[in-house]
């Protein structure tokens, strides 16, 4: 069987004078970022909008307000 080193250690530990401080640094995806990033601001635009034509119905308007009340409180968890 082959000997197979193990990875070198992510965790970096100090001692200080107030104790112990271990920092383990994150895994960062770039594309996932961007993308939640995106999604994020998407879903504030669509948040705001959905108020909007709640709040201040435009003349006219045959915006279905049970639907977009509906899609507004099931966006909270």
């Amino acid at each position: 069987m082959a000997f197979v080193r193990p990875a070198s250690p992510r965790a970096v530990t100090t001692d200080r004078p107030e104790g112990l401080e271990i920092a383990i640094p994150s895994r960062k995806n770039p594309l996932a970022i961007a993308f939640l990033s995106l999604w994020l601001i998407g879903l504030v635009f669509g948040e705001v909008f959905g108020l909007r034509i709640l709040l201040f119905p435009p003349e006219n308007s045959s915006a279905p307000v049970v639907l977009i009340s509906v899609w507004l409180v099931g966006d909270y968890p």
